[in-house]
């Protein structure tokens, strides 16, 4: 989601996660959601908003998320959520808070279940996204950093220099997983080859 906004860097920080009281937060400088973009698309599952703008405003990226899979993920992650969405231009971030334990009673309904979102002061040039995650569902170990290192490293654009797009994990727990991801994917390769247009018209 932060790819398919515009974001230029991302961070994920990891705040005393070998235990369940700790945070992790994901902080971007992407373009923000508006309020009416968190009510009418953030906090609606399936809509189709990105089959109807299938490349993003600013870099002309093609967006990669759908459905509302990344949104629902963090119930797998964490009991509680704060997001702070900040639109460049304005002086105010838009707050919403999730508690997940609402959604698992029996009777639960999606739509039924109220979320509070408020404005909260913000400096007007800052712009992005920033989740923190506390409740934490499991404790966090080198296997699971690992894990996640591996995941975001093929998800990256191959060519990084390209896209201008950069993902930092901050762990201080886990100093060997911390530090500025790189693109894997074309690590992956079986085969390698090279070419060359000559003047001509061969290839070689």
């Amino acid at each position: 989601n932060s790819y398919d906004e515009d974001a230029t860097t991302v961070t994920i920080t990891f705040e005393n996660v070998k235990s369940q009281r700790g945070k992790i937060i994901l902080e971007d400088n992407g373009n923000g959601m508006t309020r009416n973009e968190i009510q009418e698309k953030w906090m609606k599952p399936g809509t189709p908003n990105k089959e109807e703008q299938p490349y993003s405003n600013r870099f002309g990226r093609r967006k990669i998320g759908e459905k509302g899979i990344a949104r629902f993920g963090l119930d797998s992650i964490c009991r509680h959520v704060l997001i702070d969405s900040r639109v460049k231009g304005e002086s105010d971030a838009y707050r919403l808070r999730i508690d997940w334990d609402q959604y698992t009673a029996a009777d639960a309904m999606f739509e039924k279940i109220p979320n509070k979102l408020a404005a909260v002061p913000k400096r007007r040039k800052l712009h992005g996204l920033r989740i923190e995650m506390s409740s934490l569902r499991e404790r966090w170990d080198d296997v699971r950093m690992l894990a996640l290192r591996k995941d975001i490293e093929l998800l990256l654009p191959p060519t990084g220099k390209v896209e201008n797009f950069h993902v930092t994990v901050a762990a201080p727990e886990f100093a060997k997983f911390s530090g500025r991801l790189r693109p894997t994917f074309l690590g992956k390769a079986v085969h390698i080859f090279s070419s060359r247009l000559e003047r001509d018209g061969t290839i070689r």
